[in-house]
C-alpha cells in the first residue's frame, strides 16, 4: 500500500494522503495552464481587410500631383466648398429686378397657373408657350425663344410659365449631367474615397492632394491608396 500510497503519521496513526488518491495528483482536480502553439495570436492586418472589401490600392504617392507654383491651399479647399452654393445657384435664371419685384409682387408662383383665357388680345397665338411639343434637341432655344416672347409681351402669367418651364429644364440637365465640385465640371475619371465617398475627377483628386492629405469637400484625411475609381 505503501508502494501505491502516500502515508504520513499524525498522533500516533499512520494514514493515507488523500490527494494521493487521485490519479495525476492535484493536477487532475481542475484545469491546468500550459503555454503551446494554441495560444500564439496571430497578427491582424487591417488593410487586408479593405483590400478584400474594396479592392487593392489603385493609386499611391507617385500620382499625386505636387503644386509647386501654388503652396498655400486653403484658397483650393476653400473655392471647393463654395463650389456646392454656386452650382444651387447656377441652376435659377438671372431674372431682372425690376420683373421679379413685379413678380413677387403681383403673383404667388406656387399657387399660379396658367388661364388661355386670361391672355392678352395683343398677344399673338404664335407667342403661347407649348409645354408639349418641345423638341429635345431645341427644347433649349425654344426655352430662351419663349422667355424672350414673354417679357415682351409684358402678360405676367406668360412670363411666370416661361420662367417654370426654364427652371425644370435646367434642373433636369443639371440632375442628368453629375458635376465636379472641384473643377464644376463634368466628371473626367471620377474617383471616390473609401474614407468619406465624396467623388471628385481624378485629376482634382490628385491636385488636392498635392497640397495636403486632406477630401477638400469634408476635410478628412485621405491619402492616395484611399481612391478608388467609379463608373458612373
Amino acid at each position: 500500500m505503501s508502494e501505491a500510497f502516500e502515508e504520513y503519521t499524525w498522533a500516533g496513526q499512520t494514514r493515507v494522503r488523500a490527494t494521493a488518491l487521485f490519479e495525476g495528483g492535484m493536477g487532475s482536480l481542475g484545469s491546468v495552464s500550459r503555454s503551446g502553439q494554441e495560444d500564439i495570436d496571430d497578427d491582424l492586418n487591417v488593410e487586408d481587410d479593405e483590400e478584400d472589401e474594396y479592392g487593392g490600392a489603385q493609386f499611391t504617392e507617385r500620382d499625386v500631383v505636387m503644386n509647386d507654383l501654388d503652396n498655400d491651399g486653403d484658397e483650393l479647399r476653400e473655392i471647393v466648398l463654395e463650389s456646392s452654393a454656386a452650382v444651387q445657384r447656377a441652376v435659377s435664371p438671372p431674372v431682372p429686378p425690376e420683373q421679379r419685384d413685379r413678380i413677387d409682387r403681383d403673383v404667388d408662383i406656387e399657387d399660379e397657373s396658367v388661364d388661355p383665357g386670361g391672355v392678352d388680345d395683343e398677344v399673338d397665338e404664335d407667342e403661347e408657350i407649348d409645354l408639349e411639343g418641345v423638341d429635345g434637341e431645341d427644347e433649349e432655344s425654344r426655352m430662351d425663344t419663349m422667355l424672350s416672347s414673354a417679357f415682351a409681351s409684358g402678360d405676367t402669367r406668360l412670363v411666370i410659365e416661361a420662367l417654370r418651364s426654364k427652371i425644370k429644364h435646367l434642373e433636369s440637365v443639371n440632375k442628368n449631367v453629375p458635376s465636379c465640385l472641384i473643377c464644376l465640371e463634368p466628371y473626367t475619371i471620377p474617383l471616390t474615397s473609401i474614407v468619406c465617398w465624396h467623388v471628385h475627377c481624378e485629376n482634382c483628386w490628385m491636385k488636392t492632394l498635392g497640397s495636403k492629405k486632406l477630401c477638400p469637400q469634408c476635410q478628412k484625411i485621405t491619402l492616395p491608396k484611399d481612391l478608388r475609381r467609379i463608373y458612373l
